[in-house]
């Protein structure tokens, strides 16, 4: 993560507003281009889907991101939204925004239709603001850097880009469009993409593989307890918190969730599908789940759907049937408690 004090030092160089429109919004566009408000070319090369920053708005000129951290996800959810089209007047609309030229030439090599005067590119988004919301906290608990980033005002996150893939990645991702893929942090600066469907399922796809055209920004608005985010997409005029919404969020008024290794031991029962060791309590507590070959992972689904729906007690009995294979790891769940698990069911 970039150290907190340069995050803020960008933002008051620059002067980031509310809602303070483009600087260029009246300059003279191609009228003909179908990008959505809010689009934005200049510095892609910081905006990696699910990267939190700031928007620099230097006077005269065009806003754009900077990257002041790529949280350390484990659980994100990202949108195949699948493959988009852009036309000729959407490419000189992406220049006149600041599409850099090493961009373009990622859309010359790897993008260009066959016979047609046309660029595709594929779509991904983030959607899920209650899902962010538990990650971020669950992250803020351990990291005090991170803590206090979301503290600062006018923090924005990256929760739509279009990129260039090779064609192969590209074939992938078109074959899974409208599939959901769990997003996890690798490396220093990267997110790797696991498909739960479709024809990538057994693939881990990096979004640094791809080239980042253009981006959307939103504002994080959380609600009074923190336990959820609505993003309020950063376009002219449009992207101030509601009033019932914060900017910052209030930790200390937030639910609790599992950490350290009780979490670990939630997140690998909710994938995996061993056979269990105590199947007479799952002839008690989910018999489905034993003619089901999914053990496991269906107990915790069904322990997501018992917190979903207020029945925290049965959803911690769930949970703690996944650990019975071990006194240590059911220990962890048993030092953890009913509710912070059942509040972190709830938010998946």
């Amino acid at each position: 993560m970039r150290n907190l004090l340069s995050a803020v030092t960008i933002a008051l160089f620059f002067g980031c507003s509310a809602s303070a429109p483009s600087r260029l919004a009246d300059s003279v566009t191609d009228t003909n281009h179908n990008l959505l408000p809010g689009t934005r070319a200049r510095g892609s090369v910081d905006a990696m889907l699910g990267a939190i920053g700031l928007k620099a708005e230097p006077r005269g000129e065009e806003s754009y991101f900077t990257r002041s951290t790529l949280p350390d996800w484990t659980q994100l959810q990202v949108y195949n939204a699948g493959s988009v089209d852009r036309t000729q007047s959407d490419i000189r609309e992406l220049k006149r925004i600041g599409l850099s030229a090493a961009a373009v030439a990622s859309l010359e090599a790897s993008a260009k239709i066959e016979g047609e005067n046309k660029y595709r590119l594929q779509m991904l988004q983030i959607r899920d603001g209650q899902r962010v919301a538990g990650e971020l906290r669950r992250l803020a608990n351990g990291d005090p850097e991170l803590r206090g980033l979301l503290m600062v005002p006018n923090l924005r996150i990256v929760t739509s880009v279009e990129q260039v893939f090779g064609h192969d990645t590209s074939a992938k991702l078109n074959a899974s469009a409208g599939v959901t893929a769990n997003a996890t942090k690798v490396g220093a600066y990267d997110i790797a993409l696991n498909f739960a469907g479709g024809a990538t399922s057994s693939d881990v796809l990096k979004i640094s593989d791809g080239t980042v055209i253009a981006y959307r920004l939103a504002r994080l608005c959380w609600s009074k307890d923190a336990s959820f985010l609505t993003f309020i997409v950063d376009a002219p005029g449009r992207d101030a918190c509601p009033p019932e919404m914060v900017e910052t969020p209030n930790f200390s008024a937030s639910v609790p969730v599992p950490t350290g290794e009780a979490l670990q031991n939630i997140i690998w029962a909710l994938a995996d599908t061993g056979s269990p060791d105590c199947t007479w309590r799952y002839e008690t507590l989910a018999p489905e789940c034993l003619s089901s070959g999914a053990y496991r992972r269906c107990a915790m689904e069904k322990a997501v759907r018992e917190a979903k729906a207020n029945n925290c007690e049965r959803a911690y009995e769930l949970a703690m049937l996944t650990q019975c294979h071990d006194a240590g790891a059911a220990q962890t769940l048993v030092a953890t408690g009913a509710m912070p698990i059942c509040n972190y069911l709830k938010a998946r």
